[in-house]
């Protein structure tokens, strides 16, 4: 849905992307704007709450190379996908 609309959203905790409408729509672009929105500030969020994973970064099971890649955003829902409760 555009910004600006005057119509409901269905989720309107979902913000549309900044910088979606973007020429050209890189990745290195969306991603920009994605760490804006997201607010962040250089560290990861999760469930609202901000994490230095600095030192975690080479430790990580998974590959340094995601964590370094989603600094700065919100990763709440890919945490919760790959991460089970127990």
């Amino acid at each position: 849905m555009p910004p600006n609309t005057d119509k409901h959203l269905s989720f309107p905790q979902v913000k549309y992307p900044i910088f979606r409408d973007a020429n050209p729509k890189l990745a290195q672009q969306w991603l920009k704007g994605k760490r804006i929105q997201d607010g962040a500030e250089d560290l990861w969020r999760i469930h609202d709450c901000l994490y230095d994973l600095t030192d975690f970064i080479s430790k990580h099971p998974g590959g340094s190379q995601w964590l370094l890649f989603t600094k700065g955003t919100d990763i709440t829902e890919q945490f919760e996908t790959h991460h089970l409760k127990g």
